[in-house]
């Protein structure tokens, strides 16, 4: 492999995910523990961004990250980049009764 880069997470599912992609490309990968501390904000972007940067900065090494959230367009976005909290709190039931009178459950 000619390149090296630091993945971020604590997923190892997530970890051989990126590491077969990232091989396509003859970057390898290794998974790097490092819990940034992560903002609250709507904007995925801006979350995984700031992780990113945090990351760098404790480790000055090459960092990339993931994040993702479930985005119902029934719900107008929501719960979004709050999904792991949604899904602690109200879990899949408190989600399928919001959407109760919703037709569309994209």
């Amino acid at each position: 492999m000619g390149r090296l880069i630091f993945f971020v997470t604590n997923n190892i599912h997530k970890f051989n995910e990126a590491r077969r992609v990232l091989a396509q490309y003859n970057i390898a990968v290794a998974m790097l523990r490092v819990k940034p501390s992560e903002i609250q904000d709507d904007n995925i972007e801006k979350i995984a961004k700031s992780s990113a940067i945090e990351a760098y900065q404790k480790t000055k090494l090459p960092v990339i990250v993931e994040d993702a959230g479930l985005f119902i367009d029934a719900l107008k976005g929501f719960p979004g980049p709050y999904s792991s909290y949604v899904y602690r709190t109200i879990g899949k039931e408190g989600i399928l009764k919001l959407l109760e009178e919703s037709e569309n459950r994209k």
